[in-house]
C-alpha cells in the first residue's frame, strides 16, 4: 500500500525535473530494488476530472535500447481477480516513443484507443536523485477516464532491454490484478519526513 498526495507545485510533464524542487515535496517516494524511485500526486478539478501525475526514475538505465518500456496497470475499482477484468487498463510506453493502451477482456488484454487525458514525456536526464543522466518518465492521466476511484490498485513496471532487467512494484505479474498494490490518498501535501535521500 502507498499514498497519493496533493502537489506542492503542479508538475510540468516534460520527462525531467523542470526545477530542482519540482518533486522534492511532491509525492511519497517509493523504491524498487534500490534502482527505481517513483512518486505520484493527485489533483481534484471536478467529479469528472481527477488527475494523477507520476514521476518514475530508472536510476541505472542510461542507454536508449529498443524494447525498453514503462508500464502502468490499473484496477480502478479494486475488484482484483486472477485475470484482467473489463474495467482494468494497462498503459505501455514502448521504446521511449510510443504510447499503447490496453483494456482487460476478462481473460487477457486487448488494445484500445488511449484517452486524450494521458500525457507523458520521458528523457535521459540528470536529477536531484542521481547526477548521472538516466531515464525519467512523467505521466499524467485523468482517473475517471480509466475507471479509477478515489482508492485504486495498480502495478508499475520498468524494463531495460539492454540488461533484461524487469522491475515492478509490487513484484508481481501484469496479468493478475489480485496481486497488484493499493493506492490510497491524502488531501494534503506530502510531509517533509517522507522525502527520500539517495
Amino acid at each position: 500500500t502507498r499514498t497519493d498526495w496533493n502537489p506542492s507545485v503542479t508538475p510540468t510533464i516534460d520527462g525531467k525535473w523542470t526545477t530542482t524542487d519540482e518533486w522534492t515535496l511532491n509525492g511519497e517516494p517509493t523504491e524498487i530494488a534500490g534502482v527505481v524511485v517513483f512518486r505520484s500526486v493527485w489533483e481534484f478539478t471536478s467529479m469528472t476530472e481527477v488527475y494523477d501525475t507520476w514521476l518514475v526514475e530508472f536510476l541505472n538505465d542510461t542507454t536508449n535500447s529498443p524494447g525498453d518500456y514503462w508500464q502502468m496497470c490499473i484496477d480502478g475499482d479494486q475488484s482484483g481477480g486472477a485475470t484482467p477484468a473489463t474495467t482494468d487498463y494497462r498503459i505501455d510506453i514502448v521504446n521511449h516513443t510510443t504510447l499503447v493502451v490496453y483494456k482487460g477482456t476478462g481473460t487477457g488484454w486487448v488494445e484500445t484507443t488511449p484517452p486524450a487525458s494521458i500525457v507523458w514525456n520521458n528523457s535521459l536526464s540528470a536529477s536531484p536523485t542521481n547526477s548521472t543522466p538516466h531515464w525519467i518518465l512523467e505521466l499524467r492521466f485523468n482517473k475517471p477516464d480509466l475507471e479509477a476511484a478515489a482508492n485504486w490498485n495498480f502495478r508499475l513496471a520498468v524494463y531495460d532491454s539492454s540488461t533484461g532487467a524487469l522491475l515492478s512494484w509490487p513484484p508481481t505479474s501484469r496479468d493478475v490484478p489480485d496481486r497488484w498494490g493499493v493506492q490510497g490518498y491524502q488531501m494534503a501535501v506530502v510531509p517533509e519526513s517522507l522525502s527520500l535521500g539517495v
